[in-house]
């Protein structure tokens, strides 16, 4: 299975990968924000691939072309899927900007990509009390799974988020 972790910059990609694969990164920004980080490893008893995709900047309602295209390249680096899609938004930061995430997805891998794609919200510590249901009410469309960074220990996160 290969997780294709998509967002703006500070939804989380990295310290959700490392959370995927068990791992720890090094402190700090990734290597890169232009360029594709591709990792490997078990988790709960499965091969998981999780490529980490550029930071999304937008140039009006697009998405820079070669953000675009480097988000591309992994289907082109010999990664077997299959493939499902974590669009990572950090709760309370629900903005026009993550709004506009799937409709790009379909831009650039077609129609048929909203079929494997999962909304990932991050920074579940930060609903200070109120309830999932109240904070979607207005966000429809895809299913869900809440994970906090705070706790990478918490395995049950990862079982969770594997089996949907």
């Amino acid at each position: 299975m290969c997780l294709v972790l998509v967002g703006s910059i500070g939804c989380g990609k990295t310290m959700t990968a490392d959370t995927l694969l068990g791992q720890t990164s090094a402190p700090g920004p990734s290597a890169s924000s232009r360029v594709s980080q591709i990792r490997r490893g078990p988790s709960e008893g499965r091969r998981l691939c999780v490529v980490e995709t550029p930071r999304w900047y937008w140039r009006g309602k697009e998405v820079e072309v070669d953000i675009q295209e480097e988000t591309r390249r992994f289907l082109s680096s010999g990664v077997s899927g299959p493939f499902v899609f974590l669009i990572l938004i950090p709760i309370g930061e629900f903005t026009e900007m993550e709004a506009r995430i799937p409709d790009q997805l379909e831009r650039m891998f077609g129609p048929s990509v909203l079929d494997h794609a999962l909304m990932l919200l991050t920074c579940g510590e930060y609903l200070m009390g109120r309830s999932l249901d109240e904070y979607l009410r207005k966000e429809v469309g895809l299913q869900e799974v809440v994970r906090s960074n705070r706790k990478p220990e918490d395995k049950q996160q990862v079982v969770a988020l594997l089996e949907k």
